[in-house]
């Protein structure tokens, strides 16, 4: 699938090899062909290197709205309800302007639990009572703010790298697995969605072009094919 860039978001060093840096004001990555989202689990990663708050991410899992992933206060809240009348708040509190990069993932299951993930490690949990409303035709995005007011919901200001979106619930150890795998040291080769079994990850790594190249039964990412939009 390929990555729309948006609003001039300039490529940059990133966590491993080429990442994105979001201005703050309008830049967004959206990821066109995850659109509609039809599984009703879902793990988003990503390594991010923040400089205040704001929307890390869109994942538009059903229901009118979908799910943010965003910095409010310097903690990673998740909202899994529309209007985000059911929210996980994460405990670890980023500093601004952020000299690390750090990894974050969000996993939410139907009847299950919404949990956060600072550097591989369970930050926060929450019973999760959302129902499933089916595929949500909007575009999950990277750094993409909104016109709300609410805390949060400003657009991405910083760095993004190896952002994953993943239609299964991943595991602590699945997503320590991840975290450390290096994709510019990979060298991943070009393959094209008739080439997997399953895409299952989306991985915004870094790269010259939008289009995306794969790995192709990794045994690093428990053997399912992930891919790069570079």
């Amino acid at each position: 699938y390929d990555g729309t860039l948006v609003g001039g978001v300039a490529a940059a060093p990133g966590k491993s090899g080429q990442g994105f840096y979001f201005d703050g004001s309008d830049d967004q990555i959206d990821v066109v062909g995850l659109a509609p989202w039809t599984n009703p689990s879902l793990t988003f990663e990503a390594w991010i290197k923040p400089q205040a708050d704001g929307a890390i991410a869109y994942v538009p899992t059903g229901g009118v709205y979908g799910y943010p992933v965003k910095l409010v206060g310097g903690v990673v809240r998740v909202e899994y309800n529309d209007f985000g009348s059911e929210v996980v708040m994460g405990t670890y509190q980023f500093t601004y302007p952020s000299a690390d990069w750090h990894h974050v993932a969000v996993t939410w299951s139907q009847g299950g639990a919404g949990k956060i993930y600072i550097d591989g490690q369970l930050d926060a949990t929450s019973a999760s009572t959302q129902a499933w409303f089916g595929g949500n035709p909007s575009t999950p995005n990277v750094g993409g703010g909104t016109t709300s007011a609410a805390a949060g919901d400003a657009a991405f200001q910083g760095w993004i790298d190896e952002v994953r979106y993943s239609n299964y619930v991943k595991t602590e150890a699945e997503i320590g697995q991840s975290m450390n795998f290096d994709s510019a040291a990979a060298g991943l080769p070009t393959c094209s969605a008739s080439d997997c079994t399953t895409l299952s990850d989306f991985n915004l790594a870094g790269g010259a072009s939008s289009d995306i190249c794969g790995e192709r039964d990794s045994s690093s990412l428990g053997g399912a094919c992930s891919g790069t939009v570079n």
